[in-house]
């Protein structure tokens, strides 16, 4: 007997099946010649051939997110509220933004962009919607832009939805202060991109994709690797592959190949067992240690170790210090402050070892 998808599952199994189906249905319209997306439609009004797999995943996480959340992401284009979406990386804000507007309001194209001036579209439009779709890269994405269109919408009865990797900093300061829903998307896993592919290609595949690989997808991973034409097995091998790659290799040895290092380094081996047992459901990711504390003085080598220890997990290493955020640009504190929230903004977007230097130069 086949066994029952996970309780947690279940809203997202249906939001992303909903979201797929709409896509099959929904005809083209002026509005979409401009979008990307456009390129799975077909000509005039023909229905679009097939939903993107990067919407699908979009609607299975925001299905989760919901799901954590306790609610019905199909009740909330009935009411006027205001709503906070958080994405995992810049690059899922339009494809869980589509979704979500497919899903809670019934089309791709609902909605009014609040970032793109002139106050709110009147006579009000059936569907009342503002959206602040920031990725955090425009002029514009900025906590202390769009608060008056907030205001304008709220007064007018409209829903009103940001979505972003950074909400606090990206999204206006009235919208993240009014929210009624905050739904945290997160990244995707090894059984979301086994119920993705299958259900962008209509079949299902016995290989897998590594838990580390899998919290590594972005939408356009997808987008280059599955579809119903390649079918589940060719999309899953296609993209078990470009996952691999996307790991730079980087010369140098490994913590099998390095001498000394004593504790450091038997705490650095049991650590690369554990991550490798995670990845394969062996362990949660809660029994694996996740800092150390590397002391002595320069030129022992603390810098190569950490090296070592990423290239043995098979993951991208990030190197920080007080002094190179400080030389970042003029020294100024807020600019300082900035150079440090890059970076671990940078570090956030996908699994890495991360070596804060000369940590004792902070001060209290």
């Amino acid at each position: 007997m086949r066994k029952p998808p996970r309780p947690d599952d279940r809203q997202a199994n249906l939001v992303m099946r909903r979201v797929r189906e709409a896509m099959r249905s929904a005809p083209r319209t002026d509005a979409e010649e401009d979008d990307p997306d456009a390129m799975f439609a077909g000509a005039g009004d023909k229905p679009v051939a097939a939903a993107p797999p990067d919407v699908l995943a979009a609607a299975f996480l925001l299905g989760r997110a919901a799901t954590v959340a306790g609610v019905d992401l199909a009740e909330l284009g009935l009411r006027a509220g205001a709503y906070v979406v958080q994405v995992p990386s810049p690059a899922w804000v339009r494809p869980v933004a589509k979704a979500f507007r497919i899903c809670a309001f019934g089309s791709a194209t609902t909605g009014q962009d609040g970032d793109k001036g002139g106050g709110l579209s009147w006579p009000v439009p059936r569907t009342e919607l503002l959206l602040f779709m920031r990725d955090g890269t425009g002029r514009d994405h900025h906590r202390d832009k769009g608060n008056e269109a907030v205001c304008e919408a709220v007064q007018a009865g409209w829903a009103i939805v940001g979505f972003s990797p950074t909400p606090k900093r990206s999204l206006p300061a009235d919208l993240v202060r009014i929210c009624d829903t905050l739904l945290d998307v997160g990244t995707l896993d090894p059984d979301a991109i086994s119920r993705v592919v299958g259900c962008a290609t209509g079949g299902g595949s016995r290989i897998r994709v590594g838990s580390a690989q899998a919290a590594r997808c972005e939408p356009a991973d997808l987008l280059l690797t599955v579809s119903g034409r390649r079918g589940p097995g060719d999309s899953m091998a296609a993209l078990r592959r470009l996952l691999h790659a996307k790991v730079p290799e980087v010369r140098g040895p490994t913590l099998d190949e390095l001498s000394g290092y004593d504790e450091a380094r038997d705490w650095g081996l049991a650590l690369v067992d554990d991550l490798r047992r995670w990845a394969d459901g062996e362990i949660p990711f809660s029994q694996c240690e996740s800092s150390i504390l590397l002391s002595g003085p320069p030129g022992v080598g603390k810098t190569m170790f950490a090296a070592a220890l990423a290239r043995s997990v098979g993951l991208p290493f990030l190197a920080g210090s007080l002094g190179q955020w400080q030389a970042a640009r003029d020294g100024h504190l807020g600019h300082t402050l900035g150079a440090m929230r890059a970076f671990f903004d940078a570090a956030s977007r996908e699994p890495c070892v991360v070596l804060i230097d000369e940590i004792d130069s902070f001060g209290d």
